[in-house]
This record gives C-alpha cells, structure tokens and sequence, in this order.
C-alpha cells in the first residue's frame, strides 16, 4: 500500500541531478566573462557552490570531474 507523503514519491535520478548541476556550473562558469554585466556575473557567482553541492550531495564524483574539466576546456 503507497501511502501520501512516501519517501520513494519524490526522489529522482541522482545522476542526472548531477549532470544537471555539472551543466549549470559549467554554463555559470562561462558567465564569468568580461562582455557580461555584472548582475550576470553575481548570479553565476552564487549558482557556482550551489551546482557544487548538488553534485557532491548526489554522490556523483564523475560528474564533478567532467564539469571542471569541461570548465578548464570551455574558458580559452
């Protein structure tokens, strides 16, 4: 019997929260650049810890490694 209000009700793919978070980072990460308005730059500024920590919560070191090497190739 499913009862209202179950854990198993809400609980999605880690690993594609995590790639969710690795894509926000590294699309946060490009908009640091110089033409963006700084208003841009803030908010990619605190959208960075916070894809962090979904990827660390989720568990999923493989994801954190891609999106700082897609960081590292994406900013030349």
């Amino acid at each position: 019997m499913l009862l209202y209000g179950d854990v198993f009700e809400n609980e999605t793919n880690p690993l594609a929260l995590s790639s969710l978070a690795g894509t926000v980072f590294v699309i946060a990460a490009s908009s640091l650049g110089r033409p963006n308005r700084w208003i841009m730059r803030i908010i990619a500024i605190g959208l960075m810890p916070i894809s962090l920590a979904v990827i660390l919560k989720s568990g999923s070191r493989g994801q954190l490694i891609a999106s700082g090497v897609a960081t590292l190739v994406s900013l030349p």
